[in-house]
């Protein structure tokens, strides 16, 4: 307001908008002596007596020849502020008024609230979401402001904490369907209301007795459609079925139409604030949302089409298809970008698969759900999900088939993951049934297979039986191009070997994994390896090198804290602190890998205890954790996941201050591959060519001595980390 002097606060129905505008106009009458006019235009239906009505609102004659002129002598006498509210119905109207306005005064400011932009010349968009930007604080405190009013004694407590919660977050923190919300206190508890949500215009209906009927959130909704051409209308029907932060091509495959066709309409949903930019992710692509409430708004409006079954079966393909997708280039350069993309569409796949099972469509229920269990379900930490979705489709797979085979390998891994070592043998029996038919047999079958039954000899404690059928396994596949199952074999042998105590033959493994990873791209199987490398680098006494394996493993699992295997990776980087004397860290450490350990995989644990030293070690462990330092156990215990991972690469931070030399541009492209991107994304984000991308890498490569882009990614995060850690200014690569 100080900077321009037309202001539009933007946003859906419900938001606030009107409320903040007047706390605004309060705030600024003091200082203007008053010279601050609330112009309230949602009950004009009549576009031809606009400038009249400001004219009365500033207490003017209305009956005026040029009631404009007047407006503009009134206002120009000293700095004064118009407020004019709710302008969606009359855009075309208030456009007109506020730029002549504006060109003929220049002593007022405009101060606008609308669902959309007004377009007028120096107009600055203030963007209204609700009160959920980063916590739903601000929604709860409305909640409870708005429940006194109802029952004076409302509080929180532990009876309605989570229900009051959940509705605030369902409600996203819309401020008007809060109060609406909280009126139904006299007649429901917050857990009746919450109960109740799936239906929130019924629930969400009275408008508590107030005469203005833009306090029904419902009407407030459908005005707004009512403004929307029938393209517009149609394709917020359509979009409604998405469920979680969606791109153009998302929306251009849910709509069956051209993606340029789409962008335009997207674009005019956005001006309407029917639809809202959702958070940007690191891979540089524009995603939207829509807000619960205008979400079921259109759902209940596509219910009433012919189109309804068409478009929930456009959107479970759109899903299906990214599973088999990512499945297919997992472990490629892409992958870290490919887990955001799966991340972002969690709660899409999860209503895709819903439909698909519901209306019997078992072949594209296995790509939405089953190809992504690696992913979603597995890297995602989401084991119990991962086993209702992948038993449910088997549940529709009747009839013996490669997709039925697959599915229950997949079963088996997660049931092992959670030790039910009996079903896992029983879906594995039957997927070697499958596999024994000449219909199914593959190498793709019989991998997957070897994967099944050698997880199964590993959970027995039958390692030499394990190591001998992921090896057998890998010769199926040799001359197949790699694949996510090149790595998730040599992974088994991996922790078989841990089992046993085979130094020897588990550096070889891994060092083959490293090896694969460098040749791919792919970060998460190196991960892996690099922790179980720094094991056995720490087994060696070789502290050092067991610290730095172990801290390039921890940045590389910063995007995926969740999956099984980072409890393990903390233990081992507990066991090499502690061997480094130290302690506090390591206690720290030893909780966090108890606190977030989510499946019964415990290799580490099973490789020390077959140590000779085994009772030296787990006699260290508890003076550590129960003796020297318990406050820094339990502050591990209580680690979220993604806390651990953060703490054990911040704590291990130590660069030295003469690190490598980089220009601000390599730093740039540093940024650019730790995010995923290969030479050709890079050139077009810096509009150079491609030869001069492929320049910048290999010097980069030249200056921090590293061999893959992997290593330069690696590089570049830890120093951002570092820059975190330490709270300064400076850049942490030095330029």
């Amino acid at each position: 307001m100080r900077t321009a002097r037309l202001v539009t606060l933007h946003g859906p129905p419900g938001v606030g908008k009107t409320r903040l505008a007047m706390e605004v106009g309060r705030g600024m009458a003091r200082g203007l002596s008053g010279r601050v006019w609330f112009v309230a235009l949602g009950s004009l239906d009549s576009r031809s007596i606009l400038v009249e009505a400001v004219a009365t609102a500033l207490g003017l004659s209305a009956t005026l020849a040029d009631p404009l002129r007047v407006i503009v002598d009134h206002v120009d006498s000293a700095p004064s502020v118009i407020v004019l509210d709710n302008c969606e119905h009359l855009r075309e109207e208030v456009r007109t008024f506020t730029a002549a306005l504006l060109e003929r005064s220049r002593a007022v400011t405009v101060l606008a609230t609308s669902r959309q932009k007004l377009d007028v010349a120096g107009e600055r968009i203030v963007r209204i979401d609700g009160l959920v930007e980063h916590s739903y604080s601000d929604a709860v405190e409305l909640f409870v402001d708005r429940a006194r009013r109802v029952d004076p004694g409302f509080a929180i407590d532990e009876g309605n904490r989570d229900s009051v919660l959940s509705i605030c977050r369902a409600l996203e923190g819309i401020p008007l369907a809060i109060e609406l919300a909280t009126a139904r206190l006299i007649a429901l508890t917050p857990q009746q209301i919450e109960e109740r949500l799936g239906q929130p215009f019924s629930l969400l209906s009275r408008s508590g007795g107030r005469p203005d009927p833009r306090s029904s959130l419902l009407g407030s909704i459908e005005a707004s459609y009512e403004m929307c051409t029938s393209a517009e209308q149609e394709t917020w029907r359509i979009l409604s079925v998405l469920a979680g932060p969606f791109t153009i091509e998302d929306a251009a495959a849910v709509c069956r139409r051209d993606e340029t066709i789409v962008l335009d309409l997207l674009q005019a949903l956005l001006e309407k604030a029917i639809i809202l930019p959702a958070e940007d992710l690191a891979d540089h692509r524009r995603r939207y949302r829509m807000l619960f409430v205008l979400r079921a708004f259109g759902q209940e409006r596509l219910d009433e089409t012919a189109d309804a079954d068409a478009v929930r079966l456009a959107h479970a393909k759109r899903y299906a298809a990214l599973g088999a997708q990512i499945e297919a280039e997992w472990t490629g350069p892409d992958q870290m970008r490919l887990l955001l993309q799966v991340e972002a569409s969690l709660a899409d796949v999860r209503a895709a698969a819903s439909y698909l099972l519901d209306v019997g469509r078992a072949e594209l229920a296995v790509d939405c759900a089953v190809r992504l269990t690696p992913q979603l379900w597995w890297t995602g930490g989401r084991i119990d999900e991962g086993r209702y979705w992948v038993e449910r489709v088997l549940a529709l797979l009747t009839e013996p088939s490669a997709d039925r085979q697959l599915t229950l390998m997949d079963a088996a891994a997660l049931a092992l993951a959670k030790a039910d070592l009996a079903a896992a043998e029983a879906f594995v029996t039957e997927g070697a049934a499958i596999t024994e038919d000449p219909r199914f047999d593959s190498p793709v079958t019989r991998s997957a297979l070897a994967f099944g039954r050698s997880f199964v000899h590993l959970m027995r404690g039958e390692e030499e039986d394990a190591i001998r059928v992921a090896e057998d396994g890998l010769a199926e596949i040799v001359s197949e191009p790699v694949s996510p199952a090149h790595f998730r074999l040599r992974q088994l042998i991996a922790y078989s070997c841990n089992s046993i105590g085979d130094l020897e033959r588990g550096i070889r493994v891994c060092e083959d994994i490293v090896a694969l990873s460098d040749s791919t791209g792919e970060t998460y199987y190196r991960a892996f390896a690099l922790h179980i490398l720094a094991l056995h680098a720490w087994r060696q006494g070789d502290l050092d090198r067991a610290q730095a394996l172990s801290q390039e493993g921890m940045v590389l699992s910063i995007r995926v804290p969740n999956r099984p295997e980072n409890p393990d990776a903390l233990l081992i980087a507990g066991l090499v602190a502690a061997s480094r004397d130290e302690t506090e860290r390591a206690a720290v450490l030893f909780g966090a890998a108890a606190g977030t350990s989510r499946t019964r995989i415990a290799s580490t644990e099973q490789y020390t205890g077959s140590l000779p030293e085994a009772a030296a070690i787990a006699q260290r462990h508890e003076h550590i954790t129960k003796v020297l330092h318990p406050g820094a156990t339990l502050r591990g215990y209580r680690m979220t996941p993604a806390e651990a991972i953060a703490f054990a690469v911040e704590a291990a931070t130590n660069r030295p201050a003469g690190g490598p030399r980089v220009t601000a541009r390599e730093q740039e492209v540093a940024r650019l591959i730790a995010n995923g991107a290969t030479n050709r994304p890079i050139a077009t984000a810096l509009s150079i060519s491609v030869r001069t991308a492929e320049g910048h890498v290999e010097r980069l490569r030249q200056k921090l001595d590293v061999r893959s882009r992997v290593a330069i990614g690696t590089w570049y995060v830890r120093c951002q980390l570092e820059n975190d850690a330490s709270q300064t200014s400076a850049p942490g690569p030095r330029v």
